[in-house]
């Protein structure tokens, strides 16, 4: 088979109708759909929705396969063979190797999505200044793991200025957690407690248009 009619295979855009074709063969990875679901570039809310409607991890993984064949958005790479691949290959090589002979392209190519960097990097201060202005930087703070006290100590320190209050927070934060990245701190912002999903829509939106 010439190199053009793989690289047609490859990049060959899916729809719904491939939908039973997708999930049969990519099923034996469904367990681990979430990251899947990361490396796929579907948004947080999307995967918060999968998981509030079923338990079950093929029913998880099935409804993914679906919003992925939709694409949710317009900047989202258009679902193809080689983007499954390069997400399984994450996950599970073997697998992505097996899918990506069925369909007769070389799997070498299917290295991996670079979006995992952006969600799992540790964001720098000056991103944060300009993006996460929450006034609910004690209970964010909580959220990510913070001690109370220290927490307490800040806005005696910073006199009730909420916006060094903030800064201390997150100093704390990056200082402490060597594993902090983004996608925690969208998830802390999403949380119960600090209700700010506006916010992390709108930081979620910064990501994907300027990191990635």
């Amino acid at each position: 088979m010439s190199s053009t009619v793989l690289e047609n295979v490859e990049n060959h855009v899916l729809g719904i109708n491939d939908f039973n074709k997708v999930y049969t063969e990519c099923k034996t990875v469904c367990a681990d759909w979430e990251e899947i679901a990361i490396h796929l570039d579907i948004s947080r809310h999307s995967v918060n929705t999968i998981k509030a409607n079923d338990n079950d991890v093929n029913k998880r993984f099935s409804e993914l396969i679906a919003v992925w064949l939709k694409r949710e958005r317009p900047e989202q790479p258009q679902p193809t063979w080689k983007v499954m691949c390069n997400a399984i290959a994450r996950v599970d090589r073997g697998s992505a190797e097996k899918i990506a002979k069925e369909h007769q392209f070389d799997c070498e190519k299917c290295t991996g999505s670079p979006i995992i960097n952006a969600w799992n990097s540790r964001p720098d201060p000056a991103e944060l200044d300009n993006h996460v202005r929450t006034n609910k930087w004690h209970a964010l703070g909580l959220q990510l793991g913070l001690d109370n006290g220290e927490l307490a100590g800040f806005r005696s320190e910073c006199l009730g200025d909420i916006a060094a209050c903030r800064r201390k927070m997150f100093d704390l934060w990056l200082q402490t957690q060597p594993k902090s990245n983004r996608q925690q701190l969208l998830d802390a912002l999403r949380t119960r407690a600090v209700a700010e999903n506006y916010m992390a829509e709108k930081y979620e939106s910064y990501i994907r248009t300027h990191l990635m």
